[in-house]
């Protein structure tokens, strides 16, 4: 595996691993807690994993707030022949 630095491949590599970052392991804390004041069980089989899913989730759908929009934008960028 390849040594990379963004947090799609460390989530991939996580998710690999099923080992949770320090961020997602707060996330998945905060979720348990959440869980119990609904008066939810997380210890119950159907949630076991749930603290966890939604850590990664949120990880996965807030990825774009570290990428840089100008250098994606720029990777769109070809030139291609036309007359107007």
């Amino acid at each position: 595996m390849s040594i990379t630095t963004t947090p799609m491949a460390k989530a991939t590599e996580n998710k690999e691993e099923n080992v949770l970052t320090e961020s997602q392991q707060k996330i998945a804390d905060s979720v348990h807690t959440i869980l119990n004041k609904l008066g939810e069980d997380p210890s119950r089989q159907g949630l076991l994993k749930t603290p966890e899913r939604v850590a990664k989730s949120l990880e996965f759908l807030t990825q774009g707030y570290d990428q840089d929009a100008n250098k994606i934008l720029a990777s769109a960028m070809f030139d291609e022949d036309y007359s107007e």
